[in-house]
Formats: structure tokens, sequence, C-alpha cells
């Protein structure tokens, strides 16, 4: 593990007094959020959002894990042509989609039905190719590229505001982002990224970008389990790998295809991965690495990540080109 300033030609972190309070989303723009029960049971199908820390009746003490139950009937939906990238939930629950084609960021609602643009034009980029809300500061952090290199990272504040934060080097793409659980020392809370075929920490409060692991010529996505653990999509290696955060990492699935997508379920145990050449979603157990169970969604290849996302009930979202259209698909649950 080593710290990596030399990938940064300009200043990083422009934000740190923006950062220090959460803002409030615009009243026309709320979703209605259930809560949930003493016993942590969902009072409504209608969209929820729980952030790590929230006290929820008598479970006082206890660390709650995030999680959004989806009405699943606004599924498969279509929005747009030939959009793709990374995808993840805000604060109420609705699915922001990287539209790299037209350089904006996009929000689907499951309640609604409804697609929006959040925000375009992206100063010296081409492609918005990933992004990830963070909680703690309210705010969405979006990374951008000039065709296959000179990546950006931006913070999207709750008001619309784009502030400018990391500048790499040209020829360097970041491909998907994430938040680290608390847990995973010491890299808690801070924003992971693969960009290359590398995995770094990106500190919120100082000008350095961490490396954790270089695993693999080629990494195209990552996600965290509900149990502190960090799985990344090897699309070199044809792998899914765990990595530690001090930097070890070893296969917990092989002889994938075109691995250009991953997310894993609340412990762990199994992780879905879009395999774009073979154009299916596998869902694999990650003690043994074989295939549970496949999912065919003629899915096309292409140069961005296929988004997946998990909610609540274990239901899967997979954003993906289908007959060069974005559709939104749904994989249910194992009964």
């Amino acid at each position: 593990m080593k710290t990596r300033t030399s990938l940064l030609v300009t200043g990083v972190w422009l934000f740190l007094t923006a950062c220090a309070e959460p803002t409030d989303y615009a009243e026309d723009e709320q979703e209605e959020v259930e809560s949930l029960d003493a016993q942590g049971r969902q009072e409504s199908p209608i969209l929820q959002h729980q952030a790590p820390g929230v006290v929820q009746g008598n479970r006082r003490h206890q660390r709650v894990a995030p999680g959004c139950s989806l009405t699943l009937d606004a599924f498969p939906a279509a929005i747009g042509k030939g959009s793709f990238g990374d995808v993840a939930f805000d604060a109420q629950c609705r699915i922001l989609i990287a539209d790299a084609p037209h350089n904006r960021l996009l929000r689907f609602s499951a309640k609604t039905s409804e697609l929006s643009v959040v925000a375009e034009d992206f100063p010296e980029a081409s492609s918005v190719v990933a992004v990830a809300y963070v909680p703690s500061v309210d705010a969405t952090f979006v990374a951008t590229s000039v065709g296959e290199g000179r990546g950006q990272l931006f913070r999207l504040d709750a008001q619309g505001a784009i502030k400018p934060i990391v500048k790499l080097d040209g020829g360097h793409v970041i491909r998907a982002l994430a938040v680290a659980p608390a847990t995973w020392e010491p890299f808690g809370g801070q924003l992971i990224m693969v960009q290359d075929g590398a995995v770094y920490a990106v500190h919120p409060g100082d000008d350095n970008v961490t490396e954790i692991a270089q695993v693999s010529e080629k990494l195209t996505d990552l996600s965290f389990s509900q149990a502190g653990e960090l799985f990344v999509a090897d699309y070199a290696g044809g792998a899914v790998q765990l990595v530690h955060p001090y930097g070890e990492f070893k296969p917990v699935a092989e002889g994938l295809r075109g691995v250009d997508g991953i997310v894993a379920d609340a412990t762990g145990a199994f992780i879905y991965a879009s395999e774009a050449d073979a154009q299916i979603v596998s869902r694999l157990e990650t003690a043994t690495g074989s295939r549970a169970s496949v999912t065919f969604l003629g899915l096309e290849a292409g140069p961005g990540t296929t988004g997946l996302l998990m909610d609540r009930s274990g239901a899967v979202i997979v954003s993906a080109i289908k007959d060069e259209a974005r559709v939104m698909s749904v994989i249910l649950p194992p009964h």
C-alpha cells in the first residue's frame, strides 16, 4: 500500500468547508421514504433508505446496514439509446445512472417511473462513467473521462453545484466508485475507486490518493457487501477478486467472460456478475466460485460498466445495453 500523489495533476479536495454539514434536497425533489419498525421489518413496499448508524426503534447502538426496497413493477424500463455506465442509489433510493455518451448524470424513480437529468456538461469531460452517493456529506461523486483517458472526479451537492475534486494524468480512467463501510479500516468512510487495474482510496480531508492494490490490467467495477468485504470485477483476468484494505487480494470466482459489473449480497456469500461477452448475469458462490444460477438478458458488450444494484429484498437491478437501447431489468431473488 502506498500513497500516490503523483496521480494528481491539479489541486484536490476543494470542498472541505462545504462538506462539513449535510444539506437537504429541495422539497419538490423528495420521494416518500417509509420507516422500518423496531424489528427492522418493511412497513411499505415503497422506496426506503437507511444510512449507516441510523437508529430505528429499539435497535439503539447497532450498526444498521443501508438498503433500499423498490417497487419492481417499474421494470423493465427503457431509459435511452446507447447509454452505459455505473449506477448507484441516492438518498431517496432513486437510481443514479452514469450516461456516458451524453456526458450527464441521470436519475430514475421506480416509484414514479420518471427519468430526469441531475447534471450535465461536466467540464473538460466527454463521458460520465461512474457515480456514488455519500450519505455522510449528502453529496454525489461523479467520475468522468475524455475518451479513454484523463479521468476526473467531481462532487455534486444537493443543490446541483459541480465542484472538481481530482484530475488524473492522461491515460487514466476511473471506472467505478463506492463508499467504504466504517469497518473497512483504515479506509472506512472513504471513497473507493477502481482506476485502470488498481484500487484506490480518496480521503475527504487531504490531497492524497492512496493506492490499495494493483490487481490487474483492467478493473471495471467494485461492490462492498454489508459484511464489509470489497469485491472487484477483474475484466482482464476474467475473475472477481476479494480485496483487503492492506493490499492483499485473491480470486473468489474465475473463468468469467467479460465481467464488467458486479454486486455482492448482504453477507458476501453470493455475487451477481455481468458477463458481457456471454450476455448473461451469473450468481456466483464466493466460497467455491461456482455458478449457482445464470440469467440470460441478451446484454451487449460495450466500453462501459454494466450497472448492477441490489435492493433490500435481494432483487438485482441490471442497467445495460440491449438492442442498442439502455434497459433496466430486474432479477428476482432466489426462494
